[in-house]
């Protein structure tokens, strides 16, 4: 399933929000200064680096590597752009952003599948809904029992409907 442009971009701006915001906030956590426009700027930049990777539906291991490799640019922006010269134990560092960007990779992953779910149940129950208004079930109906989509919402709509017309 292929997303149109407004979940690519929705999806686009969550991750970049999500990407931007870890980055602020372990920068912050390091003793770092801030000002509005590099985290701005962040933003702009997470956004077009994940836009491309929005058409379709990503596994959790590209998710977190995205969100790594994210980090790692916007890292090195908010010292260059806010305090040059920002010092802080490396290892510390790698290990913090680390352990960060996994865990915010592995909640962005599950959110990933939880909306491609609901995209994809939306889509099967509006077809279903669809068909029945078209073609109401009447006898075997549209589809064999056994491959009839499951749905939640009832697949036999009253819209006004009257008996069956007969010649």
């Amino acid at each position: 399933m292929t997303a149109r442009l407004p979940l690519r971009l929705l999806r686009s701006a969550a991750f970049a929000a999500v990407a931007t915001g870890l980055a602020v906030v372990a920068h912050l956590f390091a003793g770092g200064g801030l000002a509005y426009s590099p985290v701005a700027a962040g933003f702009a930049v997470a956004f077009a680096a994940v836009f491309p990777l929005t058409a379709r539906e990503r596994s959790t291991v590209q998710v977190v590597i995205t969100l790594a490799l994210v980090q790692v640019v916007l890292h090195e922006m908010l010292p260059a752009m806010v305090t040059a010269g920002h010092g802080h134990g490396v290892f510390g560092m790698v290990v913090a952003h680390g352990w960060a960007t996994v865990l915010t990779g592995l909640w962005l992953a599950r959110g990933e599948a939880a909306l491609w779910r609901a995209v994809r149940g939306f889509a099967v129950r509006l077809f279903a809904t669809l068909a029945e208004i078209v073609m109401p079930v009447t006898g075997r109906g549209w589809w064999p029992a056994a491959q009839m989509p499951r749905t939640r919402l009832p697949l036999r709509l009253v819209l006004g409907r009257a008996p069956p017309f007969t010649v």
